[in-house]
């Protein structure tokens, strides 16, 4: 477990850009190895859980970058009175989700190009990709 004081998930990306320019990183060389490399959280798993308490329902500026695949539990309870109960019905919950990273239920991909850089789903003209399962007429830019 993690806790944070006085955190900023977007002050944390904006340093972490800073410290690559101060470090003369090249562009090019910037992959999300290097970068997470430079956050506060470099040699920390990111997250698969974030407990949300207070019944709150919103990121809160927390751990933007590392969050990227993570399961949200959102809890009623307040922090100070969530307990050993609660938080195993946490983990219940999350161990009862299907896990896709960014894969749609089909093994699509959400959003975003495969491994060997092609775009799933077929791409629109406008350089988006229609996701399957979404709305129709929801599209996810790439």
């Amino acid at each position: 477990m993690n806790v944070a004081f006085n955190y900023g998930g977007r002050a944390e990306i904006i340093e972490a850009t800073r410290r690559m320019i101060r470090d003369g990183i090249a562009p090019e060389q910037i992959d999300e190895r290097t970068f997470s490399s430079y956050l506060y959280t470099d040699g920390v798993p990111d997250p698969d859980l974030i407990v949300r308490t207070a019944g709150e329902m919103r990121l809160s500026n927390f751990l933007l970058w590392q969050a990227a695949y993570a399961e949200y539990y959102s809890t009623p309870r307040h922090w100070p009175d969530f307990g050993k109960a609660e938080l195993a019905e946490a983990i219940g919950a999350f161990a009862g989700r299907e896990r896709r990273y960014g894969s749609l239920p089909d093994g699509g991909m959400s959003g975003s190009a495969l491994p060997n850089g092609t775009i799933p789903n077929g791409s629109a003209p406008n350089g988006s990709v229609a996701d399957a399962g979404r709305p129709e007429g929801l599209r996810t830019t790439v």
